[in-house]
């Protein structure tokens, strides 16, 4: 009797193991691959979502400065206008 020509089981199981670890390696690569730009096109989503959060906030704070600064000029004296004088008399009465 030939014993070459017989195989032991772990023999047997050992290809069909490897091969199985080997598509389990891959498989969680490519997921794991997956995941990973998925999170990158997330973030550059993220970011240019603040960046445009960012400008809205300028431009607000552009437009509360420009009539804060508006209504400070409406209050405040013309220089054109003659300066009343508190200690000068009143003017007649007609």
């Amino acid at each position: 009797m030939n014993t070459a020509a017989h195989s032991t089981p772990s023999d047997v199981h050992a290809p069909s193991s490897k091969t199985f670890v080997d598509t389990l390696v891959e498989l969680g690569s490519s997921w794991a691959a997956y995941g990973l730009k998925v999170g990158k096109m997330a973030l550059v989503q993220s970011a240019e979502t603040l960046g445009k959060t960012a400008e809205t906030l300028d431009t607000l704070a552009a437009a509360m400065e420009k009539k804060a600064a508006e209504a400070k000029a409406e209050q405040a004296p013309k220089a054109d206008a003659p300066k009343s004088d508190p200690a000068a008399p009143a003017p007649p009465a007609a």
